[in-house]
Formats: C-alpha cells, structure tokens, sequence
C-alpha cells in the first residue's frame, strides 16, 4: 500500500492503519507507512480485507473511508493500493468598520461543528484579522459573541463549508457597526480623534487645557472696564499710571539759533571796530 498526498502527488510516510478480515476482525493494528511511504503486509490468504485508517499523517485530513482488498488464489502479484489524504484547512475571518472598511481588533469569535461543539475561541489582531489552522473539510457555524469597543454586536450566525479540493484558504469578511450611544475617548475613535459621528469637526488644538481660562490672542492683554467692556492694549498707547517722556529736542534746537545770532553779532562788532 502507498499513501500520498492529494494536493501535492508525494508520497506520505506517518499514516496508520488497521487491517480487517471479512470478519471485521482486526488482524493488523498499528500499521504505519515508512521511510518509504508504503506499507508491506505479507502473509495473507485468498480472501477479502479491508484497510482502515487510524491516524492521518501530521497536517492532513483523516480519510475514514474503508479500503478493501481482494486477495486471489494464487496471485503472484502483489496487490497494491494508493491512498490519497487531503491537507488540513487554514480559516481566515477579517473584521472590518461597515462604513469606512477600517480594520477593527478584538472581535470574539466561536468556530462551532456538527451539533454545535465548539471548535476555536478567537479574537482579531490590529490587523482585523484571526486565522485558524488546521481544520478538516466540513460545515461549520461562526457567531461573534462580543463586538469591538464602541460597536454594536452581529450575532448572526454564519454557515462556513469547508470543501474536500476547495480553496487553499477560506476568508470569511464581517462588518460591525459604529454604536451610536457610545462616546469614544481619542484612543478609540474609528479613523483618527476628533468626533466620530462627524468625522469633518475635528477638535479644536487651540482649546486652552483650562476651559476657564480664555483663550487670549499674542500682541497684548484684554483689560477690562468699570462698564464691562475691555480694550485691547497692543502696545501702542501708554497705560493708565505711566508719564509720558520728555522731549529735548527744542531745548537743543533754541540753544543752536542763539548760538547763531551770537556769533554773527560778535563779527559785526568786530567788523565796526577795524573800520
């Protein structure tokens, strides 16, 4: 007997298998392929048996189907026979915002089969994404048992098949939606801060830290009047208290035209003396 894989043609070594008579008496137990892949069983009588596969080869499916063999009388050849084992299946759910498609971690998951048992516990990464490995072909159920923060819960179930030769992989999409009476702190907001019910209306970062304290523009301070107004003071006129300062300027422009008429008197009495 050889085993080999389904999806690749090569040759499986690790399977094993019972051998039964026409009975359903086991006569063989733990039989198991070798380096080789194959299994020799020698010995037998003419007669009808049935190989049974116990375990799978490590990350493949379990193949349950009863194999039989025929053994003639006086057969000279050896009968052979091929069994094929299928990969185990990978499983991929991606939790995503219904509006914006924006990835949403920490959605939990329940991966149920037959009768409703439980198969996988999940939650999404940052990514909006939890893959589960190594799942046989059948039907299963997902249901969502706790929504992201700050969104409602999609407690639907859905049917997932996992078919024999199918996909490599199975994605499956589920979308959440924004619950309206939740407030989001900044860390949490969909998309970025700001108010995600209106993602238009950022916050404003001029805000002062103390809402008591107003916001005041550079260039100068707001005082207030005894009637309630205020004035802006932006440097340009002098305050209440302050003197304004004193001016040289037309001392030093007097002294200079006296100093003139002074020397131009002094020539013309020096000029009436010579003559």
């Amino acid at each position: 007997m050889i085993k080999k894989s389904k999806n690749t043609n090569q040759p499986l070594a690790g399977a094993e298998f019972t051998l039964y008579d026409s009975n359903e008496t086991a006569i063989l137990t733990n039989l198991v392929t070798d380096a080789s892949d194959e299994i020799l069983v020698t010995g037998l009588t003419p007669g009808t048996y049935r190989f049974i596969e116990t375990k799978a080869p490590a990350g493949y499916e379990l193949d349950p189907t009863p194999h039989d063999v025929v053994i003639e009388k006086n057969q000279a050849d050896a009968e052979q026979l091929v069994l094929i084992n299928e990969r185990l299946k990978p499983f991929l759910v991606h939790e995503v915002d219904d509006e914006s498609g924006e990835a949403l971690k920490d959605a939990t998951f329940e991966l149920q089969g037959a009768q409703g048992k439980r198969v996988a516990r999940f939650k999404t990464d940052k990514k909006g994404e939890a893959r589960i490995p190594n799942l046989v072909s059948g039907e299963y159920t997902l249901i969502e048992t706790q929504a992201p923060v700050g969104y409602l819960l999609d407690s639907e179930p859905r049917i997932i098949r996992l078919k024999s030769g199918g996909e490599a992989v199975v994605r499956v999409t589920v979308t959440n939606t924004i619950d309206p009476d939740y407030e989001f702190e900044d860390e949490d907001t969909p998309g970025g801060s700001g108010d995600p019910k209106d993602p238009s209306n950022p916050k404003d970062t001029t805000q002062p830290d103390d809402p008591k304290t107003p916001h005041v523009p550079s260039g100068g301070t707001d005082t207030p009047n005894d009637d309630g107004t205020r004035l802006s003071n932006s440097g340009g006129l002098p305050q209440t208290g302050e003197s304004e300062p004193f001016s040289t300027q037309p001392i030093r422009f007097l002294l200079a035209v006296f100093g003139i008429l002074l020397l131009s008197l002094n020539r013309r009495k020096k000029s009436q003396r010579e003559g």
